[in-house]
């Protein structure tokens, strides 16, 4: 927290000797809509996207000046329209204040990108403001959170920023939700899964450079608990084609020094991993655009574990309405049965950021955008010992958006008490039903 501190009058101190211009003072697109995300990965697959963009949060300057000069195909008029209305507001910082409340009746399950809640219940309020050449935003909320040692009743201040946008540079201070990489459900080194951690980063957009396109890097050093004292990612990104994006991630952490002298004869002082992705955007078919993407992830240095994601994606548009469906397989390669990677707390303490621990993992998610404005996701996923059903409703209503939730969890017991049971013919099954809502006001 003490480095947080100076960063932060770090980037106060270069704030105020450096000025710089911006096309848009908001700093990027976030990753809490997946609908967005939708069009946008359409635009891509279409052509109309010079610049990688499986990394969020998405700087707006990636992809701004192709979604306002490039000409649109007949089917991607809808997905642009909504583009160029989120880039209209962050210009103008229209939206920038935040009222929410949401009520639930247990945990949340995660479901991949642009999940609405984490929390079972909670109580937000925002205030973000944009200056020319940088931009802070204070979220503060009472909210009934998971930790170490069970449900806690907390103020938190997650989603907080300190951002300098200094032209193809931008530094941020804060508590950030990040998702780097193509797929959905699942991913593999950063995710907006759990809480998010205090973090600070170093973003980079470059020119585009001969054989391999438009690229850009960014440098993240989260502080952790627990365990492991930060977790340092740095990720690459290219698009050397119009229709392939590729991207390599190096991710390090290290003990802290209060781990007992038996531990540290067990574990090493530090992990490393590494990473790649990509996605191809394939041929249109029918007026649907689509790709394959993948990701591979080794697990640490000590063993030959290793993870790989495959999945498709595609989009359609009929009568001004829109259908993403995402297909994902996720699967895990362990030689070494003395680690376990089910672990939340395997790599970034007790907030895990990955999908690594759901084991051998399918999901399939529907994303739909109606005419009116209404939105609805369905996701469905099949992990080690657990089914998962969730829908997400998502409703204008009153300059704001309500916000409904259902879902399912059937979840298999495994311990001796459970053993014990099904020799007495009782099931062993724990389903467990999920219930929300919520109304969100910005202004």
């Amino acid at each position: 927290m003490v480095l947080v501190i100076k960063y932060s009058l770090l980037l106060v101190v270069t704030i105020c000797l450096y000025k710089s211009t911006v096309s848009y003072a908001s700093p990027w697109l976030e990753t809490n809509d997946p609908f967005i995300r939708a069009d946008l990965q359409l635009l891509a697959d279409a052509g109309l996207i010079e610049a990688p963009i499986n990394h969020y949060p998405l700087r707006w300057s990636t992809f701004g000046d192709d979604v306002k000069d490039k000409q649109a195909k007949p089917v991607t008029y809808i997905s642009k329209d909504h583009i160029k209305y989120m880039l209209m507001n962050a210009k103008t910082q229209r939206s920038k204040n935040m009222n929410k409340a949401i009520l639930g009746n247990s945990v949340p399950v995660n479901t991949g990108f642009g999940q609405s809640n984490k929390n079972e219940w909670g109580v937000y309020a925002s205030n973000e403001q944009t200056f020319e050449g940088f931009s802070f935003r204070i979220n503060s909320l009472y909210s009934k959170e998971i930790t170490t040692s069970g449900s806690e009743n907390n103020i938190l201040w997650d989603g907080s920023y300190l951002a300098l946008n200094a032209g193809q540079w931008l530094f941020t201070v804060g508590v950030i939700d990040r998702w780097w990489g193509p797929s959905w459900q699942h991913n593999l080194s950063i995710g907006n899964y759990g809480k998010a951690n205090p973090s600070v980063s170093v973003n980079y957009l470059g020119d585009k450079l001969p054989l391999l396109g438009y690229w850009s890097a960014e440098t993240v050093i989260e502080f952790l608990t627990g365990d492991d004292k930060y977790l340092s990612s740095t990720r690459v990104m290219i698009k050397p084609l119009q229709y392939i994006e590729l991207s390599a991630t190096y991710q390090t952490t290290e003990k802290n020094k209060t781990t007992t002298a038996l531990l540290r004869d067990t574990l090493n002082e530090r992990k490393f991993n590494y990473g790649i992705d990509g996605r191809l955007s394939l041929p249109q078919i029918f007026n649907v655009y689509h790709g394959l993407f993948l990701s591979y992830q080794s697990i640490n240095d000590q063993t030959t574990a290793s993870a790989n994601i495959i999945g498709w994606d595609g989009q359609v548009a009929f009568y001004d309405n829109s259908m993403r469906l995402v297909v994902e397989k996720q699967t895990i390669k362990n030689d070494d049965t003395s680690i376990d990677l089910n672990n939340s707390s395997t790599y970034t303490g007790p907030f895990i950021m990955n999908s690594v621990q759901w084991g051998n993992s399918s999901s399939v998610a529907l994303y739909l955008q109606f005419i009116n404005d209404h939105k609805m996701s369905l996701i469905y996923r099949n992990s080690n010992q657990e089914q998962t059903i969730q829908l997400d409703y998502r409703i204008p209503l009153a300059k704001g958006q309500w916000h409904i939730g259902f879902g399912q969890t059937n979840k298999e017991l495994n311990s001796i008490v459970t053993k014990e049971k099904n020799s007495l013919g009782e099931s062993s099954n724990d389903n467990k039903i999920n219930i929300w809502s919520g109304y969100e006001l910005r202004f």
